[in-house]
């Protein structure tokens, strides 16, 4: 990194020609310091992914002689998911054949070559008449290849796919696998894009489109066959770089897709939702830790990593089962031929009950009653066994926190239970296309589900815009629809960041488009030099409205440098410090706030602060160097006041005394 100049970080310096941005400044400091943090809301019991785990069964007894591992994951039951004393095993998703049976092709590799003989694995075939297990080796579906997972095609036949991108098809589960070519991808101008082939995972769309998810957070989609060429239609959706985010999993149920991950540094999980699949909204907590290894006896296993999470779905797409890739010690120590190993876990989960919303009029805070149906199935009969008195319904920003609306009435219909909840005045926001019920069981079993609110519809229209090009003093971009619904007319607003804020400059008309139809865009322009940005209004897109580094509702505290070398930083500039305990304020007025700076394996860390409540540490480790990354995000907070603080840790990740950060740019949801 270059040397640069210290610049001196006072309030009265940064903002002595900014008087409007002082008064709105000391308002905003006045305003949050009022507040309860945010951070200090306590999740309910169902209000996060994790609290669905349910203990495993023992198949037939734990054990503890005879087997690998430390003390930490003895005794366990080796009759659960796949485990070998010859073998180590990795990832693989369980899934139910035709023939009843449960079957799943999952990477292996020689004990005495410890983990990092991963690269020289094959994919076996197992099988078992059980879910959970125990599976049984029936040989090799692929002589070398890595991290498979299988996705059961629309007219019954399967797809495997595999590190490197390449794709293989079979009639049946057990195969022969046929090799079909690998995936090509197409970028379309978007940048700072890596490992697009690799740890990917994907489903089959309802007209036979074909969706991947990237290692890295992106969505790609072909429509032209399963080797594409997929077109990168969103980027960047993970949360924060901080942990080296991997291993995704997407499936869909009913009328939303589902995406969990891995974060394999700190050893985190993050579970995503989405109405479409190209536009998510991050849940809190996480989906799985440390803590949901646990027997139904009460014995607890305590594995030092867990990756690449997969799940089981029923007929309805319904997550059934999550499966887990476990190793008892750190990566490195398992050396081979040792005590050492890893193996696959399969976690039972509470299912999702059937629910839908009757009312056919849109839902807004003004509505008087929600009426929804819960409907029977085998196994539960929601009218003995759903305590309705603990039943909460809303967005489930209120609802994970143990807010929405209550039951007043109910009444039995045909075997379901019919439900009415006083709702006038209950909150809902721009990221709520469904509403979600929580409570539990008679028994005190968990229960919960999602029903699609009426003004949306499952597999909606969803319009997305290419990077914008300036060509010959032409901005140039096109708008295109992903989705599987024509969409309506809307309107696309044209914005250029002047002055310090984003101001639009254009407004044009964008006409009704079927599904993968698309409206180009050329429009002439006089500063091409300037930084521009498309939103398109009357959907549920999020625009964040970005700031650069050097904003009036920016403050920094201690030493902090100028950096304007290197590739795509934002607007020419970005701050640098080494110093622990250097922070930088962010005051924004919304929903959300993301903060963007440099990721990198030779970056520190910083602490998190909202609302002045600690929240978590994070660091900017990232193998490839990016600038202008997300390196934080912050949960859905309630529409207001906030404050984003980052402190500089000066350490970085693996405990190194330097470690630098940088601040590129923050933007905000309002």
């Amino acid at each position: 990194m270059a040397k640069v100049q210290v610049k001196s970080r006072s309030l009265l310096e940064k903002f002595k020609d900014k008087c409007i941005g002082i008064t709105l400044l000391c308002f905003m400091v006045l305003k949050v310091s009022s507040q309860t943090p945010e951070s200090k809301k306590q999740l309910v019991i169902g209000g996060q992914f994790k609290d669905l785990i349910l203990p495993m069964p023992i198949i037939k007894k734990l054990a503890s002689k005879g087997i690998w591992g430390t003390d930490d994951v003895l005794p366990r039951d080796v009759n659960n998911g796949l485990e070998s004393n010859d073998w180590s095993y990795w990832g693989g998703n369980p899934m139910l054949g035709k023939d009843g049976k449960y079957h799943i092709n999952i990477a292996r590799w020689p004990e005495e070559k410890g983990h990092w003989g991963w690269p020289k694995s094959e994919v076996a075939h197992a099988v078992s008449k059980n879910p959970i297990g125990p599976y049984k080796v029936t040989g090799t579906a692929l002589p070398e290849a890595h991290n498979p997972e299988v996705v059961q095609l629309n007219d019954g036949t399967y797809m495997l796919h595999v590190s490197k991108g390449g794709v293989y098809t079979s009639a049946s589960l057990e195969g022969p696998w046929q090799f079909l070519g690998k995936i090509n991808i197409d970028k379309r101008g978007h940048k700072g894009l890596s490992h697009l082939n690799t740890n990917l995972t994907g489903l089959q769309r309802a007209d036979g489109s074909f969706m991947f998810f990237t290692k890295r957070g992106d969505v790609m989609i072909s429509n032209t066959g399963l080797l594409g060429p997929y077109k990168m239609v969103s980027v960047h959706n993970y949360d924060r770089y901080s942990g080296y985010p991997e291993d995704p999993v997407i499936w869909k149920s009913r009328h939303q897709y589902h995406v969990v991950y891995n974060h394999a540094v700190d050893k985190k999980s993050v579970y995503m939702r989405s109405q479409d699949g190209i536009n998510w909204k991050i849940e809190p907590g996480e989906p799985y830790d440390k803590t949901v290894f646990r027997y139904t006896d009460g014995t607890t296993n305590t594995w030092t990593k867990f990756e690449r999470p997969k799940v089981q779905q029923d007929a309805y797409g319904r997550a059934t089962h999550m499966s887990l890739a476990v190793i008892d010690v750190e990566k490195k120590d398992d050396l081979g031929n040792d005590n050492h190993s890893s193996k696959h876990v399969i976690l039972p989960l509470v299912t999702e009950r059937l629910i839908e919303i009757i009312n056919t009029d849109s839902i807004t805070e003004n509505t008087k009653n929600v009426n929804i149906r819960i409907k029977v199935e085998k196994g539960f009969n929601p009218i003995k066994d759903v305590n309705i008195a603990s039943l909460r319904l809303g967005g489930s920003e209120e609802v994970n926190y143990g807010g929405g609306a209550v039951a007043s009435t109910f009444k039995e219909d045909n075997g379901d239970l019919i439900l009415t909840f006083d709702w006038y005045g209950t909150k809902l926001n721009t990221s709520n296309y469904d509403l979600k019920l929580l409570g539990e069981t008679n028994s005190g079993e968990l229960l919960y589900g999602y029903a699609l609110l009426p003004q949306f519809k499952e597999d909606p229209a969803a319009l997305v815009t290419l990077p914008i090009k300036i060509e010959e003093g032409v901005l140039k971009t096109q708008v295109e629809n992903f989705g599987l619904k024509a969409s309506n007319p809307v309107i696309l607003k044209v914005y250029t960041y002047a002055n310090e804020e984003w101001q639009v400059i254009k407004q044009l008309k964008i006409p009704a488009l079927k599904p993968y139809e698309i409206s180009k865009i050329e429009i002439p322009i006089k500063d091409v030099e300037g930084v521009y940005e498309v939103r398109i209004s009357d959907t549920n897109t999020s625009f964040w409205n970005k700031v650069d580094d050097n904003h009036y509702t920016i403050v920094y505290k201690g030493n902090w440098n100028t950096n304007k070398e290197g590739q795509d930083i934002y607007l020419g500039s970005e701050q640098v410090t080494s110093q622990k305990g250097a922070s930088v304020i962010f005051f924004f007025n919304g929903t959300q706030a993301r903060c963007y700076g440099l990721i990198s394996k030779n970056m520190g860390g910083f602490e998190v602060y909202v609302d002045d409540a600690y929240v978590e540490n994070i660091d900017c480790y990232f193998k490839n160097p990016l600038h202008d990354s997300v390196i934080y995000q912050t949960e859905v907070l309630p529409l207001g006041l906030h404050k984003l603080e980052l402190k500089a840790t000066g350490k970085h990740y693996k405990g190194n005394p330097e470690g630098p950060v940088t601040i590129d740019a923050f933007s905000y949801l309002d």
